[in-house]
């Protein structure tokens, strides 16, 4: 049975360096992306892909991948591209470290993706206005733009259909697709060893913050703009953590410290959001035949950890 490794946590933890840290040991290993901005080629500095020099020292998969004319990234599509580099791995003996902050797909990774929820009066009463104002064929628009696997397979002119896709879209800010997908969980011939790192809030806002004043440098802004020239003005890769607030100031629009601060702010928001997520999604699975107990690494720099780390995934192992 094929071991899998899933290195989770939100942004600034330092999932990418234990990656490396952790693949080094293993020696035959490959890393494989699990974070939804990273697998865009748009922004490389900004969202924190792997240097050259470490894709030098450990085969890394599923880092820019996706070009500005590429259909949206979604969990589906992540499970279809994973599917036969793990079959590569389990022919090969080659150990996977699945890493990335984007939980859902972790999630759907392990256990298979989740049940259409409800969707909610408010959004059932949005969207049959919307479609008595602007029609079927706007809305199929919409869900082509957003949903392009779901849109391909459904005639233009089937509303029932058409609209409860874009329900689901709008309610749950994921494709119709991703419920639907014939790849419901990837196989139970793997067995999945999550981390989930989860340090203080204060050590993730400094870590951010540190970062955010080291990537400052003309070749980041050249990627900004190259990046709003490139990728549509809806395309998912804007709502990279700073893009918006350093293209305003590398515009003239606003001053340096004002993009900073507001990159901040919004840094800390997010990792509020993934910490509970994280917590109440991960830290608390329940360990089966296919997926064993996550370990918590509250300091992945700590070399005591890291040891433990690695003792208990040896006996694992």
């Amino acid at each position: 049975m094929l071991k899998i490794l899933v290195i989770g946590g939100p942004t600034g933890s330092g999932k990418s360096r234990l990656a490396l840290h952790l693949a080094l040991h293993h020696q035959n290993a490959m890393i494989i992306n699990a974070d939804s901005m990273q697998l865009y080629d748009g922004l490389k500095k900004l969202s924190a892909h792997p240097s050259k020099e470490d894709q030098k020292i450990v085969p890394h998969y599923l880092y820019g991948c996706l070009k500005a004319s590429s259909p949206p990234a979604s969990i589906a599509s992540w499970l279809n591209q994973i599917k036969p580099l793990l079959e590569t791995c389990q022919a090969k003996n080659i150990r996977p470290i699945i890493v990335g902050g984007t939980g859902m797909y972790l999630h759907s990774l392990m256990f298979g993706l989740s049940e259409i929820p409800k969707i909610s009066d408010a959004v059932k009463l949005k969207i049959k206005t919307l479609h008595a104002t602007k029609g079927l064929s706007y809305i199929y628009k919409q869900l082509q733009k957003n949903d392009p696997d779901y849109a391909a397979k459904i005639s233009a002119q089937d509303t029932q259909r058409i609209l409860r896709a874009y329900e689901v879209f709008v309610e749950t800010k994921q494709p119709f697709s991703n419920f639907h997908s014939e790849n419901k969980k990837l196989s139970d011939t793997y067995h999945f060893h999550p981390l989930i790192l989860n340090p203080s809030r204060e050590d993730l806002y400094e870590a951010c913050n540190k970062r955010l004043e080291n990537l400052l440098s003309d070749d980041l802004k050249k990627e900004i703009l190259k990046c709003d020239q490139t990728y549509p003005k809806d395309h998912i890769i804007r709502k990279t953590l700073g893009f918006t607030q350093l293209l305003s100031y590398y515009k003239g629009e606003n001053t340096l410290e004002d993009a900073l601060s507001l990159t901040q702010q919004t840094t800390r928001n997010y990792i509020k959001r993934q910490l509970t997520w994280f917590k109440n999604r991960m830290l608390t699975i329940e360990p089966s035949e296919f997926v064993a107990s996550p370990i918590e690494v509250t300091d992945p720099h700590s070399p005591i950890m890291i040891e433990n780390i690695k003792t208990s995934l040896r006996n694992a192992y």
